[in-house]
């Protein structure tokens, strides 16, 4: 048995117009010490609960990961813990003892490889002690290989997609989770180029041939990949003087130093890439839309 696992207890500037009354940039949230995920099913040999044959002293299941960090003091070793009895009963893998833990992503299927070493704990009063009773019915020392967590992937409290993310974000950089997670259906990352061609087949403004043509033509040009940038952030009075300045300062600098355009696209490009991809979309359709008045306006 290993060590128990306890319980964590204005004004517009003129000629500024276009730009919104400042907000306050959002605070970050605080470093998590766990995620968890809601389980469907939950399986070790022939040991097995189910959501929709759950009986009530065996309520809710949970999968947590918890994650250390060096610079969290109260953040616990990393480790596994799978609970059921909505709580009461908990096992807890520590890290050392997790050989591998393969997830698929879009149907939030986990399969935990251990070396049978756990912590069995029963909740006490609120907080977890040891206890010497197998819940499991003697499956855990004979499938501790092949342990299966379904998460129920319609309340899943954590997406499994941001299993990954998770671990990278919130631990060391030497934590072994890195190392034992291998994710089956990794999504492959869209350029700018495959969200622009996406954009340009699927939005419901204008006709397709034109913003194809649109796209090939106009979005990528090194001022267009600027104007995406600058029309969202335009919505944020306080940061969009500051964008344009420097949007003007990198165009003027790259054309002192003689930086072809194209050069120049190649490292604008993957810097757009890093917006979420629904802002992307809008600004698309908004550059769109101005194209078209212009063009219209062209013609009269």
């Amino acid at each position: 048995m290993s060590t128990p696992f306890k319980r964590q207890g204005s004004s517009t500037h003129r000629g500024q117009s276009y730009y919104k009354r400042p907000r306050m940039a959002p605070m970050k949230p605080p470093r998590k010490p766990f995620f968890d995920f809601r389980l469907s099913k939950f399986v070790i040999g022939t040991f097995v609960i189910e959501k929709n044959e759950l009986e009530e002293d065996k309520g809710d299941c949970r999968l947590r990961f918890y994650l250390n960090n060096s610079t969290d003091p109260l953040s616990k070793q990393d480790a596994i813990a799978i609970t059921w009895r909505s709580g009461q009963t908990r096992l807890v893998f520590d890290i050392q003892h997790v050989l591998k833990i393969t997830l698929t992503q879009k149907t939030g299927y986990f399969v935990i490889s251990t070396d049978g070493v756990a912590q069995v704990e029963k909740l006490d009063n609120g907080t977890y002690v040891t206890s010497e009773e197998d819940r499991t019915n003697g499956q855990l020392a004979q499938h501790s290989n092949n342990i299966e967590c379904f998460v129920d992937m319609d309340n899943p409290v954590t997406q499994p997609k941001w299993t990954r993310a998770n671990i990278n974000e919130w631990t060391n950089e030497g934590s072994s989770f890195r190392k034992i997670l291998e994710i089956t259906d990794v999504e492959v990352v869209k350029t700018l180029e495959d969200v622009v061609n996406s954009w340009a087949r699927t939005s419901n403004i204008g006709l397709q041939s034109d913003r194809m043509l649109f796209a090939k033509v106009q979005l990528c040009k090194v001022d267009r990949l600027f104007e995406i940038i600058t029309r969202l952030i335009r919505k944020e009075s306080s940061l969009g003087p500051a964008v344009d300045g420097l949007t003007n300062l990198i165009k003027d600098l790259s054309e002192k130093a003689n930086v072809p355009s194209s050069e120049l696209e190649k490292i604008v490009a993957p810097i757009v890439n890093t917006i979420p991809e629904y802002l992307i979309l809008r600004a698309l359709d908004a550059m769109w839309k101005a194209e078209e008045r212009e063009n219209e306006a062209a013609q009269n």
